[in-house]
């Protein structure tokens, strides 16, 4: 049994790496690309360039769930030893994705002139090219969705290494083509076209892994519509947290501009946007954790909570640092990377913000481990709960307390969540019940510990305990991978 577990955290580690790596590279790309096309190719239209990658992002709504759903049932039928099911739920699952990135296509390009009018407020120079270029992107939408659910296939099979070897390319294919192509054409039809070309040769490679996956295990890939309604109910779920999360995230700006203005809208923004950055590594690992805790979950495996505890042990502890270090030297961050006015008045919004970003990370092994148990409609339900009583609170917060307010309140959902996640968990995941009581109580005590970790007003107090926390966390990060490490280098030196 141990050395199963052994195997398995191995595998959700290394797996993990390699989904960090498929975000991390290009990042990094996008730091150096993005200043040149901005050079190049004028305000205006990187602006419209920025809305199309974020739209290729957001359109991927339109697969209502079914990408996240092929990867849960793969997963769960694999550890069923069900495999005979696995090529009819890919091409069940595929094709529906094929047929709503059709239907996707053809609502994009009837509203596109409209978008582009009404919605967007495109200078009549660039409208004609604006509009070309919305039409391209709705053309590409079957493959986006195609795409996807290719992605949630390999996920599904656990095949992380595959995954980040077309995404890694292709991430950065979205920055360095347009950079490129700026050298001879500032034609965002040109730009979008290249785009949508890049993805095409990325969805190939991966159908061309998945066909490999298939094979693999026999049977013949047919549509089979007694499968399409699980996955259906299960993505259905998944679409309804995917349309309420973006009201939880962001409303909160757009309440701070009606309210304040959009001066106190840069105080919280700027912050909000660097630490929510700090959620790539939480995200990696969850990937990564997903298929193989559905897996333990549908075979009834006793590993279930040592699977999810690891995970959530690695995100506490190698996130605590960074949190702490933002909360315990806000005005010496802000001061150094903006200005010391900027520092004076934002100061306590990354402090609550620093809270918020902690807390919520622990709320997402208990999100992931019911989607893997196939209760997507637990979170979804828990998030439209939330949503009213957020939003009420919230307006509230930003006319009395300002931006600070905003923070505060986005602090107090996230440990609201946190809580109603775990309690839920306890009840679908009974391998949990004893998790959730520890991390129930860690949200409650965590938020508050790091907005007033910030409290001494020497700066060399709060330098040597932030030292002293940093190599707590450290020295618990090395201890919970060396079991991994040293098996790794037992399997080596038997090989």
């Amino acid at each position: 049994m141990a050395v199963k577990l052994q195997a398995a955290g191995r595998r959700v580690a290394k797996n993990a790496v390699w989904s960090v790596t498929g975000i991390a590279v290009p990042a990094v790309v996008a730091l150096v690309a993005i200043p040149f096309l901005l050079g190049r190719i004028g305000l205006e239209r990187f602006g419209l360039l920025a809305l199309i990658w974020m739209g290729v992002g957001y359109f991927s709504l339109f697969d209502m769930g079914i990408g996240r759903a092929l990867n849960q049932q793969i997963a769960a039928c694999l550890a069923r030893e069900q495999t005979d099911r696995v090529p009819a739920l890919v091409r069940t699952g595929t094709s529906t994705l094929v047929v709503l990135g059709m239907l996707a296509a053809v609502v994009v390009a009837l509203l596109a002139p409209w978008l582009v009018d009404a919605v967007l407020g495109i200078q009549a120079s660039l409208r004609d090219e604006a509009v070309t270029a919305v039409l391209i992107l709705a053309a590409s939408l079957p493959a986006v969705l195609l795409s996807t659910g290719q992605v949630a296939v390999m996920e599904g099979f656990q095949q992380f290494r595959g995954v980040a070897l077309v995404r890694i390319p292709l991430g950065i294919s979205n920055f360095a083509v347009p950079a490129l192509i700026s050298l001879f054409s500032q034609s965002l039809a040109v730009i979008t076209l290249s785009l949508v070309a890049a993805r095409v040769l990325a969805l190939l490679a991966l159908r061309g892994m998945v066909r490999a996956q298939l094979r693999a295990l026999g049977g013949q890939p047919v549509f089979d519509r007694s499968l399409l309604s699980g996955l259906l109910r299960f993505g259905g779920w998944i679409t309804v947290s995917s349309l309420v999360g973006p009201v939880l995230v962001y409303f909160d700006r757009f309440f701070i501009g009606a309210i304040r203005g959009l001066e106190a809208v840069a105080y919280y923004v700027t912050p909000f946007e660097v630490l929510s950055r700090l959620s790539m590594l939480p995200q990696a690992i969850m990937a990564a954790l997903f298929p193989a805790l559905t897996q333990a979950i549908a075979s009834a495996s006793p590993d279930v909570a040592a699977l999810a505890g690891g995970a959530g042990r690695v995100m506490l502890f190698a996130l605590l640092p960074v949190t702490l270090c933002f909360a315990m030297f806000p005005v010496e961050l802000l001061s150094l990377w903006l200005d010391a006015e900027f520092a004076e008045q934002g100061s306590m919004v990354v402090r609550l913000l620093a809270a918020g970003v902690m807390v919520n990370t622990l709320a997402r092994v208990p999100f992931t481990a019911l989607h893997s148990a196939g209760r997507a409609d637990v979170t979804a339900r828990i998030h439209l709960l939330e949503v009213l009583p957020y939003l009420g609170l919230l307006w509230w917060a930003i006319v009395h307390f300002g931006v600070a307010g905003a923070a505060f309140v986005w602090l107090l959902r996230a440990t609201a969540d946190t809580l109603l996640l775990w309690q839920a968990v306890a009840r679908h995941v009974p391998a949990l019940a004893a998790q959730a009581v520890r991390y129930s109580l860690l949200a409650v005590v965590l938020g508050p510990l790091v907005v007033f970790s910030g409290q001494p007003a020497d700066l060399f107090v709060r330098g040597i305990l932030w030292l002293v926390a940093a190599l707590a966390c450290g020295i618990t990060l090395i201890y919970l991978a060396t079991p991994l490490l040293l098996q790794r280098l037992r399997n080596d030196e038997e090989q």
